[in-house]
């Protein structure tokens, strides 16, 4: 579906229509939640709608396909979120490295009001060589902190690796690149 037809059902009219000027980010209506699935890359020729969605409806971001976000794209991305009303609930799914990087080292890449419901952690087997990556879940290997608390992370510090008998390791590290998990990072 596109983001038109998302819309068109979504709002039932024509008011305000913007469209994806690339055509490669994918929006679906799931119930009342809206999903925007993020495009490959994330750089200055990305457009997000100028239309807010409703307060009662959460917005998931698919990150599932997003391998690149340069400055222009994360400064395109902020400048969205900050026009959005604060009190939108946001859920980030399928979290690749770089999106997890950016909400890691770029505070104000994150909304006030989120979730992460899963993300990717890369490993290295130092064996081999074979570069890999594990699903996260929250509620199963991870949550964050609340209330000035710590998170809960399960997220294993080593896997067995595919190729060969040996142990893959963490391949960033792991404080740094979850620093997302804390309640810091939620203010």
């Amino acid at each position: 579906m596109t983001f038109l037809q998302a819309y068109q059902a979504y709002r039932g009219s024509l008011d305000t229509i913007c469209a994806f000027n690339t055509g490669n980010l994918d929006t679906e209506i799931v119930g009342e939640d809206i999903v925007l699935h993020l495009p490959i890359t994330m750089n200055e020729e990305i457009e997000f709608p100028k239309e807010r969605p409703r307060l009662r409806s959460r917005v998931i971001f698919d990150c599932a396909n997003t391998r690149l976000v340069n400055s222009v794209g994360a400064s395109i991305w902020i400048e969205w979120m900050r026009r959005n009303d604060r009190r939108q609930q946001y859920v980030f799914r399928n979290c690749p490295r770089k999106v997890v990087e950016m909400m890691s080292y770029m505070p104000d890449f994150l909304p006030q009001e989120y979730t992460v419901e899963s993300f990717f952690a890369p490993y290295e087997c130092l064996g081999c060589g074979y570069e890999g990556i594990e699903l996260n879940l929250r509620g199963k290997d991870f949550l964050e902190a609340h209330s000035g608390g710590s998170p809960t992370v399960k997220v294993p510090s080593e896997l067995n690796c595919p190729k060969c008998t040996g142990k893959m390791e963490f391949a960033v590290i792991e404080n740094v690149y979850l620093r997302f998990l804390n309640s810091e990072a939620k203010s």
